[in-house]
């Protein structure tokens, strides 16, 4: 029988109740966060973070790097002095370095690696941000120095280099796991250098880490990790309360309320950069007219969804910029729900009580995410046009072709480019919002190295999304953390991923 009480297992011990197994702990071929929290983490690093405070970029596994003038060359100086983890089947015989770094990009990237087929070619996080296609060639100078060419400057490349997805794993584990027949060990049972080990897994149980203690970083201040696997946000509280595990994500609103008049614990609030946004597909009659994007807009009452639906796990969204990230941020825009005017247009077009569109919504959403678009497609239909909801699973969503679609994206600039891509590019989604001006400014701002001219350019690209609405901006999502009082130090990351390795214990 499996205690899952803290107080039963050795000092030194923080116990994390998470809401879900993870669905791989590679996190080159996974996409929700849950993956992310168990594997890019806590077990990998990448070669450059991003700050949660700042924005900045951070070393990491490269400790220095350099941009050529125009942006085409990006130049990683590595470490030296970075050891690999290790298990049963794997005793590395040298440290990272920059046969790694090329190894984990192009399994992601080259259709004749081995390591390429075993995974189906399925890298949704590297090919969502487009790594597939700018990165041309990485070419290694000598063990601890790699230069990566691209096919066109990225503003964003380097932000892309922070995600779970660009996670370094090892060329030598790899190799040794393909001789044995084994390759799928890489995803089971992942080798990495993060600040902790992987030890076990017992699926929709828990997971085992230890800490790292050769990790290059800061190390942790406990030495073992445990995932308490519960998708029941009552039985992850009730946990909490009775001091069965330190830490809690995703609790219910209710609970939110309990824990801020209980001593014992403490509730943290970390804004999201993840806003909840409908894409348009603007290729597809009638979303390719203006108005009837605008009475779409119009019908939607925001504020009654987080009022009766979303409470406090969200605030209402005008735009797809983010509060918070300085190079992304302005002041919103009035947001009108106005249902009246929405009929008026449609009455205008001709069009009233005649129009039926297509919503897709991922396959795995959340009821109170089912019940928004139950409400919003009821405020549709009052306005006449009717709604047929279909599903998409979340990582073929390069492939989706409907004529909405719900969004959640992630970090770096992804509000904007994985709804507005060149039109030429055809595996790209969504909104086939083709005018060149708008096709001109969207690459500017995936260009520019200064950061004050791209501020510009985002406010006029903002101020074109408001006047053209390729999308419904709907709620920007809040994480609720519930801790227990004698944790201190634990940290969300910016794309909501928790941070383990700044936690303490008081005693």
């Amino acid at each position: 029988m499996l205690l899952v009480s803290y107080h039963s297992y050795a000092a030194g011990t923080f116990v994390y109740c998470s809401d879900a197994s993870p669905k791989s702990l590679n996190p080159h071929i996974v996409t929700d966060s849950t993956s992310f929290d168990a594997s890019a983490i806590p077990i990998y690093n990448r070669l450059v973070e991003l700050n949660s405070d700042s924005y900045d970029i951070m070393p990491s596994l490269a400790e220095a790097w350099q941009v050529s003038a125009d942006g085409m060359r990006y130049t990683f100086y590595l470490r030296d002095d970075v050891k690999w983890h290790s298990n049963h089947d794997f005793r590395p015989t040298r440290h990272f370095n920059a046969d790694d770094v090329i190894f984990s990009f192009m399994r992601q990237i080259d259709v004749h690696n081995p390591y390429y087929a075993i995974s189906d070619g399925q890298f949704p996080g590297f090919n969502y941000t487009g790594l597939n296609r700018i990165i041309k060639e990485i070419e290694k100078i000598d063990g601890h120095t790699v230069v990566v060419h691209l096919t066109e400057p990225s503003a964003n490349f380097l932000v892309a280099m922070t995600m779970p997805f660009a996670s370094i794993l090892s060329a030598q584990y790899a190799e040794m796991m393909l001789k044995a027949g084994t390759p799928e060990k890489m995803d089971t049972h992942p080798i990495g250098t993060g600040p902790f080990s992987y030890v076990h897994y017992q699926k929709d149980s828990r997971i085992l880490y230890r800490v790292n203690n050769s990790y290059f970083g800061q190390k942790a201040k406990f030495d073992r990790l445990v995932f308490i696997i519960l998708p029941d946000p009552t039985m992850r509280y009730a946990k909490l309360q009775k001091g069965e595990c330190h830490a809690m994500a995703y609790p219910n609103v209710d609970d939110v309320k309990r824990a801020q008049q209980d001593s014992r614990l403490e509730v943290q609030h970390f804004a999201s950069i993840n806003p909840r946004f409908i894409a348009f597909n603007l290729d597809h009659a009638p979303l390719d007219n203006i108005a009837i994007r605008q009475a779409l807009n119009l019908s939607v009452n925001k504020q009654a969804i987080v009022d009766s639906i979303l409470q406090d796990s969200v605030k209402t969204a005008s735009g797809i910029s983010v509060a918070g990230i300085p190079s992304q941020y302005i002041d919103e825009i009035d947001d009108l729900y106005d249902p009246l005017r929405a009929e008026t247009l449609l009455k205008k077009e001709g069009d009233d009580h005649n129009l039926s569109i297509q919503l897709a919504i991922p396959k795995n959403l959340d009821q109170d995410g089912l019940n928004m678009v139950s409400r919003i497609q009821s405020e549709w239909e009052n306005i006449g046009i009717r709604t047929q909801r279909v599903t998409f699973e979340p990582d073929s969503i390069l492939t989706e072709r409907a004529d909405a679609m719900l969004f959640y994206p992630q970090k770096s600039d992804n509000a904007f480019n994985l709804t507005m891509r060149d039109c030429q590019r055809t595996n790209m989604p969504f909104s086939y919002w083709c005018e060149p001006y708008y096709v001109n400014l969207l690459q500017k701002i995936q260009r520019e190295t200064d950061k004050q001219r791209r501020i510009e350019y985002y406010q006029e690209f903002q101020q074109a999304v408001q006047q053209q609405l390729p999308l419904l901006p709907l709620v920007d999502l809040q994480y609720y953390v519930i801790l227990r009082k004698e944790v201190k130090g634990y940290m969300i990351e910016s794309a909501g991923l928790h941070n383990f390795n700044h936690v303490s214990i008081e005693k």
